[in-house]
């Protein structure tokens, strides 16, 4: 069963992205590996995230 943070995703949001450095806003990325949670329809625990800036 996956964990939710919800204060840790926020603080998450505020950090540069971890690829290119892009100033915050930034979107918390989950892991896709099973090991961290990840299945079918299943998002990896929280604790397996990073900064990443939305190019969309």
């Amino acid at each position: 069963m996956s964990k939710r943070d919800s204060k840790r995703l926020t603080a998450i949001r505020q950090l540069p992205c971890c690829q290119c450095g892009a100033s915050p806003p930034s979107q918390a990325c989950h892991s896709n590996f099973a090991e961290h949670g990840k299945g079918r329809g299943v998002k990896a625990d929280d604790r397996y995230t990073i900064p990443l800036f939305d190019f969309a």
